[in-house]
């Protein structure tokens, strides 16, 4: 199955090409000290550490009549999100992240090195981080726009767009991997509120609303700060420690090319060891196929 799965990368490295160089030559120009904290700020909007912890405050939202349809649409889009990118897309396509695979390439690597060289540990297409802030941001947007908070609305999008361009800044993903998380975000927040609007339909769901536990209700302007602060406290978890990161021990793989020693600049994980080297995704299971899953 792997020499498929690699090929389905190269496929789009190949098909891609021109277009992905031609964008990281342009980030590549803007690159100062200024914009590497903007896209470090942005690029957490879109992290693990993030979304989980949305998925849960969504979750609860469920439980509250007058949030309960935010709640099943961030919910489910981030669900929907997920099946996509992370089960379906990333081990299928095996995309290679593009400081492997352009680590000969001087100004890339240039680029790379200038923009904090971030590691992660998984394949590459499309970009989870993108997805992430995408499904979320479109499942926010179709529900403000339906309540007719349109100025509200769009400052969803906005920042979703700053967490995909901060991934391209970063280095960490091909354009064309960004391009294909926007669309598997949108679809994904589309589809989030869609199965929101058949959910809703449940009868049983009226009699549900917490907010009967409070004696005195939940004062709307109170209930939106409660969340907000949620909002920016679950942020806070994720960004700060990401200011002064503790080092990542880096995928022991190497292999000779016609090029030189070629080495893997994705993390290794604690999980993922063969003869006591740890090992990123990819390369674990190409070395050790009976051992991954």
């Amino acid at each position: 199955m792997i020499p498929i799965l690699l090929t389905f990368g190269d496929v789009l490295d190949k098909a891609f090409y021109s277009f992905d160089q031609a964008i990281f030559q342009f980030f590549g120009a803007l690159q100062n000290d200024v914009l590497s904290i903007i896209a470090n700020f942005f690029t957490n909007f879109g992290d693990e550490l993030f979304v989980t912890p949305i998925l849960i405050l969504s979750i609860v939202l469920c439980f509250f009549k007058k949030t309960r349809k935010y709640g099943f649409s961030i919910l489910f889009a981030i669900i929907v999100g997920t099946l996509i990118t992370n089960v379906i897309c990333k081990p299928y396509i095996g995309r290679t992240r593009p400081y492997n695979t352009l680590q000969f390439d001087e100004a890339y690597m240039q680029w790379y090195t200038f923009a904090g060289k971030l590691n992660e540990s998984d394949a590459s297409f499309p970009s989870g981080h993108t997805t992430g802030a995408f499904e979320i941001a479109t499942a926010m947007f179709i529900c403000m726009m339906k309540d007719n908070k349109k100025k509200l609305a769009w400052i969803f999008p906005v920042m979703a767009l700053c967490t995909a361009g901060s991934r391209i800044y970063l280095m960490v993903h091909y354009p064309s991997d960004v391009v294909g998380g926007m669309i598997v975000g949108i679809v994904s927040g589309i589809a989030g509120y869609f199965l929101m609007t058949l959910v809703m339909k449940i009868k049983a769901l009226e009699k549900v609303d917490a907010e009967k536990l409070f004696k005195k209700g939940i004062n709307p302007k109170a209930g939106c700060a409660a969340i907000a602060i949620a909002v920016i406290a679950i942020f806070c978890l994720g960004y700060i420690p990401s200011i002064n990161p503790e080092p990542v021990e880096r995928c022991s793989y190497t292999a000779q090319t016609d090029k030189g020693t070629e080495v893997c600049y994705n993390e290794g994980k604690d999980d993922r060891i063969i003869d006591g080297e740890k090992y990123c995704k990819q390369h674990y299971k190409l070395l050790a196929p009976e051992k991954a899953k």
